[in-house]
């Protein structure tokens, strides 16, 4: 679930800098597969992640979700290991790049 709540939050925050053109990636292979259309998703939570999801996805000119080796998304594992021993009180800035 982790894992869709940060796709979540991040195309809302390329809806809010009104983006059109993404590439997501993800290092789930069920979400990616979901996604993709090659799993169902079981549960009924999961489906409604996976809805919300497609429905965001709709809001791009151009999107696309791909699945990387988790051993490859050093950026995102950096990110996790860093939110989850820091400080709570101290304020995080997370860089967007655009392109």
């Amino acid at each position: 679930m982790a894992e869709y709540e940060a796709l979540v939050a991040g195309l809302n925050l390329a809806r809010g800098l009104k983006i059109g053109k993404i590439r997501t990636f993800c290092d789930s292979q069920l979400i990616a597969n979901q996604f993709n259309g090659e799993y169902t998703a079981q549960e009924e939570r999961m489906e409604a992640y996976l809805i919300h999801v497609q429905n965001l996805a709709k809001n791009f000119d151009e999107f696309e979700l791909t699945r990387i080796p988790r051993g490859e998304n050093t950026s995102a594992d950096a990110l996790a290991a860093l939110a989850s021993t820091s400080d709570p009180s101290l304020r995080r800035v997370i860089p967007v790049e655009i392109y």
